[in-house]
């Protein structure tokens, strides 16, 4: 069976709240009354567990009202090197979505350079009988660079 298909989950969030930058490079987005509508195709439904997105067996779309913030950051203390950060956390009031993207990019000379991810996440709006754990996905990746004149 297929974990998820094209277009299956289509996630979609619209928040009404403020947006803050205490400084140039960090943003903070509180949306006290967001609307999380979560859609699976018709086609994939036989195919695809949709309870593993949060929606009801039998049914094709969640559509919920919660709270979300979203904080940005994009900082380069040097030229070598730049963070990037995203964390996004919603709540419906009865679960929590936690999503945190965490980018670092090294030069380590005129040649080489690096790339380092780190992605933790935890949803407990899974319909499982499993217990929720938080899941990590990092990646290392090292790039040969060239310039031709």
């Amino acid at each position: 069976q297929l974990k998820s298909s094209f277009m299956t989950p289509l996630r979609f969030n619209l928040g009404l709240g403020l947006d803050y930058k205490p400084v140039d490079w960090v943003t903070i987005n509180f949306s006290p009354a967001t609307y999380k509508l979560v859609h699976a195709a018709i086609s994939d439904s036989n195919r695809v567990d949709v309870t593993a997105f949060g929606i009801d067996k039998g049914q094709k779309t969640l559509s919920e009202f919660g709270s979300s913030v979203r904080i940005e950051a994009k900082y380069k203390p040097l030229r070598e090197f730049e963070l990037y950060t995203l964390l996004y956390f919603y709540t419906n009031y009865r679960q929590v979505e936690f999503d945190w993207q965490i980018e670092c990019d090294f030069i380590i000379n005129r040649f080489l350079s690096a790339h380092l991810t780190l992605h933790p996440r935890f949803d407990s709006t899974v319909k499982s009988d499993e217990p929720q754990h938080i899941q990590f996905k990092e990646l290392l990746s090292i790039g040969f660079n060239h310039h031709f004149r």
